[in-house]
């Protein structure tokens, strides 16, 4: 028996060993340099190396601008305590109990920051740990070591992308699919920040080329490759599923052109044995990446809240057609229709016989991957999550304009040079029209101080507000918290619930959260009310702004105080020495569209090019604002649009809205009566009072005319036998509204009461709930509800 087992521990590691060698000498083989490759890498880390290290001071200035940096910068930093390399170690420590180090300040991700697998983590805890080792800081040695990762992966992605264009399709196809991805938002965005997804798109590309290389050979050692790579594509971020199809598709065309076809006696067995092969092998790399996904139960936790909150249309409805749409918009009609068009000659081409697999296996890949999200990812759309679906566009795209080049090449000289031209026109062409999202990218990132974030902070710090005002602000702001200890990011929408709750002076709003696509079209049609809201609530920004144009309004028991905005200079203590002019005029853009309706005529070829010219001609002009902004020539704002409003404080003639109470039990407040969730609020057992009461001041300007009220009780030994409800108006008595009697028999079965109120008291600020006849503090109640309409 001990010889059998040390023959298989020999066989094993010898397919180990080879499926190192193998990965080796695919990713040697698509990371092949020339000229082009060569100019196209220069370009990228010309326009992003120097950027890696913006806003990284420490984690409040980090996470003002991208909101996984923070809790993906603190997991990595968690690693380097006991359990050993462990991303929950900080990231819970509010729940365990573990001391984070001061630098965390008061900054909580329990709950919500999530690391997704431990390979992107891994990767760079290889260089974090002997950093730390050494002495230096974690930041902004953290978070910058997890954008150099990004950078590089991103790159190598592309690299391999060229390579197996230029293996595959051609060169020209290989430097078009290339351009595509570079000129991509989505691609520079998440080849720039904290974030695992260009890790796992560089890792998908190289099983790709190993999966090619295996329906080739058929060989052990390549099927071993393929599932060690997916077990890392799931360790960077659960991508094992999209997989899958792949690497079936793969491990069967191999087994069949090896064995000469299914037919062949013990091909099905042999079958089986791979597929247990590859399962295991991606397993057991799983395993090794990401450990704690198997010995502890935060990770497994973690992320079925997270597949909870995707796979659900919290806020808008999402589906495929969502995703398609937004990628057919992203990508551009031409593009996509070039793709299709590349699809149907490889499918023409495999009607005749000519399987060209690696176009096959690519096409799985990104079919797969889209699917995957599309279906079942209902949450938000996030193109950037498939990225892998952009490079199957986009090979698919170059192999059209290849496919057109091997026709026209048929034709003779005229055809090769009418070929060649094409080839130019549509690099020209994606160079024009795509130059400016990473330019952009490229621009905004070196303007550290020109961000609102930044502005708003030296605003703040300039005593606009006081060091201990309590300020609370949902998104993408920043200040220093030891210059204001009191300021808490909330990092979500803001509520009604948590203004009573942390009872601020200050609220700050932000673009990026009220601007976001899904939240700006809730707004629109969303119902809550301030006393009565639920999942998703936009109730508070549909009071502070206008629904349409964004711009602050005066909110009951509020101040605005000033905005923060894009476009907006800021050049405080600095001359100013006239009016800017743009680069090329400020009628450039117009000039531009009519220049193109002259050449090309009023046709629909002119009218087509005539406002896109003229938008690439807008861009130019901000391109060169931003170039002179980061020359110094002027001073300007980019960013969100912050808007900042003061909060009267509540319980004065002109202050905002709060719940109030006689008392409440310690620890318990008047808000649990109205907050919605399961808490309840009771008297205090010291109640002076001999009629408790629970209520509701509106604010000022507010007047409220309820039709009924709903009560749900606590308990059924704590319901108060009767109760009146009153109403009042600032600074006048209360009058009653109605005495009520309680069936208590009657309303323990279902702990819930209501009361019609008379359309005749009218609208007032102030409405509460007297108990009467009870022994305070014998009563408590989960939820009072002032409704406007009976129920």
């Amino acid at each position: 028996m001990v010889p059998h087992a040390r023959a298989g521990a020999v066989a094993l590691r010898r397919v180990v060993v080879g499926a190192f060698r193998v990965i080796v000498d695919e990713g040697r083989r698509h990371l092949r340099l020339d000229l082009p490759l060569i100019i196209m890498v220069l370009v990228f880390l010309g326009a992003f190396a120097p950027i890696v290290s913006r806003v990284t001071e420490n984690p409040h200035i980090l996470r003002c601008c991208v909101s996984d940096e923070a809790p993906l910068s603190m997991a990595l930093d968690g690693m380097r305590v006991v359990p050993y390399g462990d991303p929950f170690n900080f990231v819970l420590g509010h729940v365990t109990g573990k001391e984070l180090p001061e630098y965390w300040g008061k900054i909580n991700y329990a709950g919500v920051g999530y690391y997704y697998g431990g390979v992107y983590m891994g990767l760079a805890f290889l260089a974090y740990a002997p950093l730390q080792a050494l002495g230096l800081p974690p930041f902004p040695t953290a978070p910058i070591i997890l954008r150099s990762l990004s950078l590089l992966a991103g790159l190598l992605a592309v690299m391999m992308i060229y390579n197996f264009g230029r293996l595959h399709i051609g060169r020209i196809g290989g430097s078009i699919a290339v351009l595509i991805l570079f000129t991509d938002h989505y691609f520079s965005y998440y080849s720039t920040i904290v974030h695992p997804d260009s890790t796992q798109f560089a890792l998908s590309i190289l099983a790709l080329a190993v999966a090619v290389r295996h329906v080739r050979t058929g060989d052990i050692e390549s099927l071993a490759a393929l599932g060690l790579l997916s077990g890392l594509v799931q360790g960077t971020k659960m991508g094992g599923p999209w997989m899958i199809p792949m690497v079936a598709t793969a491990t069967i065309a191999g087994l069949v052109l090896l064995r000469g076809g299914l037919h062949q006696p013990g091909v099905f067995r042999e079958l089986v044995r791979r597929g247990l092969l590859l399962v295991g092998i991606s397993l057991a790399t799983y395993f090794v990446t990401t450990p704690y996904a198997f010995v502890s139960k935060d990770f497994y936790n973690m992320t079925m809240v997270v597949l909870r909150l995707v796979g659900s249309s919290w806020i808008t409805p999402t589906n495929a057609f969502s995703w398609f749409s937004a990628l057919w918009a992203n990508l551009t009609p031409p593009i996509m229709m070039a793709a299709l068009v590349g699809t149907i000659l490889v499918c023409i081409h495999a009607v005749r016989g000519q399987i060209r697999w690696p176009m096959l296996l690519l096409f799985v890949l990104g079919a797969s991957q889209f699917l995957w999200y599309g279906i079942n990812s209902k949450y938000w759309v996030e193109l950037g999550y498939m990225l892998g679906t952009f490079a199957a566009v986009a090979l698919f795209a170059g192999e059209c304009v290849e496919g057109v080049g091997r026709l026209l090449g048929r034709v003779g000289t005229v055809g090769r040079v009418a070929a060649r031209f094409i080839c130019g026109f549509v690099v020209v062409a994606l160079l024009v029209g795509r130059w400016w999202a990473p330019s952009a990218l490229a621009l905004t990132h070196r303007l550290t101080d020109a961000l609102t974030s930044i502005q708003l902070a030296r605003w703040a710090e300039a005593d606009n507000i006081p060091r201990n005002a309590r300020v609370i602000w949902d998104d993408s702001a920043y200040l220093d918290p030891n210059k204001f200890p009191n300021a808490y990011f909330r990092g979500d929408l803001l509520t009604y619930n948590q203004m009573y709750a942390y009872r601020p002076d200050y609220v700050i709003l932000a673009s990026s959260m009220f601007g976001a696509a899904h939240f700006s079209s809730i707004r629109k049609t969303q119902r809550f009310t301030m006393q009565n809201e639920g999942p998703f609530s936009v109730r508070l920004y549909q009071d502070f702004l206008d629904n349409e144009t964004s711009k602050p309004v005066a909110a009951p028991g509020t101040q605005y105080v000033r905005s923060f905005s894009e476009g907006v200079r800021d050049c405080t203590g600095k001359e100013e020495t006239g009016r800017y002019e743009p680069w090329f005029g400020e009628d450039a853009p117009g000039k531009m569209s009519n220049a193109v309706v002259s050449l090309f005529g009023a046709n629909p070829v002119g009218l087509w090019l005539a406002p896109r010219a003229a938008v690439q001609t807008a861009y130019a002009n901000y391109a060169g604002r931003l170039i002179d902004a980061i020359r110094g020539k002027i001073c300007i704002s980019i960013g969100p649009t912050f808007h900042v409003f003061r909060i009267i404080p509540p319980g004065t003639a002109q202050g905002f809205s709060q719940p109030v109470a006689s008392s409440s039990w310690d620890h318990l407040s008047p808000l649990n009566a109205f907050d919605g969730e399961a808490t309840h609020w009771m008297p205090s057992r010291t109640d002076p009072n001999p009629e408790p009461w629970v209520g509701f001041d509106f604010g000022d300007g507010v007047a409220r005319a309820p039709r009924q009220l709903r009560i749900e009780w606590f308990k059924s030994d704590l319901i108060a036998p009767e109760i009146e409800v009153q109403y009042s108006d600032w600074e006048q008595g209360w009058h009653s509204a109605g005495i009520f009697q309680i069936d208590v028999a009657t309303v323990k079965t279902s702990l819930a009461s209501q009361h019609p109120l008379p359309p005749s008291t009218g609208a007032h600020r102030l409405w509460r709930v007297v108990f009467r006849n009870v022994n305070a503090p014998m009563v408590a109640v989960r939820e009072v509800r002032f409704l406007d309409q009976v129920q």
